[in-house]
């Protein structure tokens, strides 16, 4: 026979894991997983990669002020949409959404801006 103080001890670890566990359960932040930091990392590369890639578009219609190639529809609607993306990013948090495309939508802005003006 066990003593009656060893029951109550077994009950209050059992009590003890149930609460840790539904606490566990109700944590905000998951636990951080390998995979999740190699996601933000992959982000990270593409938002850059994609953002570069206005860079010589942009430089090239400032510069030559010549935009009779580019389409005006396309453009406003382009960046009508990286503006959409920017408010998703912030909206999840998300800093490689965040920051991509708040300079791609500069970016944009500037090349639409110079199509307006320039035609």
């Amino acid at each position: 026979m066990r003593p009656r103080w060893l029951g109550l001890l077994v009950g209050m670890d059992a009590i003890r894991l149930a609460a840790t566990k539904a606490a566990d359960r109700s944590c905000h932040h998951p636990p951080m997983n390998p995979s999740a930091l190699t996601g933000d990392w992959l982000g990270y590369i593409a938002a850059t990669l994609t953002t570069l890639s206005f860079v010589p578009q942009a430089w090239r219609t400032l510069r030559t002020r010549d935009t009779r190639s580019l389409s005006l529809l396309m453009y406003l609607v382009f960046t009508v949409g990286i503006a959409f993306w920017l408010a998703y990013g912030l909206a999840l948090g998300s800093w490689p959404i965040i920051l991509s495309n708040a300079a791609t939508l500069v970016l944009a802005g500037i090349i639409l801006a110079q199509k307006i003006r320039h035609g």
